[in-house]
């Protein structure tokens, strides 16, 4: 089971951290000072996306395709 929600990275004494709503933690039976495991996608810089979509791989593409037959 897993759940999406957005959050935002608050900053807490000298660290930073992400605030999970008290609805979440009871769905999935966590309580106050439990470890958990938390995955965060993170994002391709801007240049490695452009490349990739140059070679036909962004957005889940697995092969090149030509736009037109060779002539033999």
């Amino acid at each position: 089971m897993s759940e999406v929600f957005k959050a935002k990275v608050r900053k807490i004494g000298n660290a930073f951290g992400v605030i999970i709503p008290k609805e979440i933690l009871k769905s999935f039976q966590v309580s106050e000072g439990e470890e958990v495991q938390l995955i965060m996608p993170i994002a391709k810089p801007k240049r490695l996306r452009a490349i990739e979509e140059a070679a036909g791989r962004y957005m889940g593409a697995t092969s090149f395709t030509r736009e037109r037959e060779d002539r033999f």
